[in-house]
């Protein structure tokens, strides 16, 4: 069985407790231990549904797919609680831990190359990678510390181009596209690109 937990407050107690089975069946929703409501099947979860709280509150439940994947979206009285999948720091903090990502494997397989890693280095990996490395977890850190937008479309225009210069280098070693590393791409895209309106979202607060 599957669990989440969740504070109606920043840094404030886990008093709302999420369990569900299987893929998205018999979903309980607690407060404070106590049930208040639930959600039999995984088309009644995508319904979605408002629950009375006991301090008078609204909790909306509902679970939304598409192309960025699956993601439970639990509201109280409109706003998004903390930790929830669309709650804009953790969408801003899934693009912040993308990016250091991204940099660990740049680094990582520019410096197999440097070693003689001849299948990397006809991918044209080598120093450059390793430079990209240190760019991207230095993006990375600005968009999670400083809430930079900038830093984040920098970065995404900067993993497009690599995507690009990967490919065509790939093409020429092997002769046929990295269709596998195009869908890896794709995966890794996403997040960074669902923490750009959330970065103006928190920016937009702080004015």
């Amino acid at each position: 069985m599957a669990a989440r937990k969740f504070s109606l407050e920043r840094g404030g107690p886990q008093r709302i407790e999420i369990t569900w089975s299987g893929i998205w069946k018999n979903l309980q929703v607690r407060f404070d231990g106590a049930s208040v409501g639930s959600f039999e099947t995984r088309k009644d979860l995508e319904a979605g549904r408002e629950l009375a709280l006991p301090d008078g509150s609204r909790l909306h439940v509902q679970l939304k797919t598409g192309g960025a994947g699956v993601e439970l979206h639990v509201e109280r009285n409109g706003a998004p609680l903390p930790g929830s999948d669309h709650d804009p720091q953790t969408r801003v903090t899934a693009a912040a831990t993308m990016l250091y990502v991204i940099a660990g494997l740049n680094a990582g397989l520019g410096l197999l190359a440097t070693l003689g890693v001849e299948f990397l280095e006809n991918l044209g990996l080598g120093i450059g990678s390793i430079v990209a490395g240190v760019i991207y977890g230095g993006l990375g850190f600005v968009v999670k510390a400083k809430h930079s937008r900038v830093a984040l479309i920098v970065a995404i225009v900067l993993f497009a181009l690599d995507g690009l210069a990967t490919v065509f280098f790939a093409a020429q070693a092997t002769g046929k596209p990295p269709i596998g590393g195009v869908v890896a791409r794709i995966f890794f895209m996403i997040p960074l690109w669902k923490g750009l309106a959330p970065l103006k979202e928190l920016n937009a607060r702080k004015g």
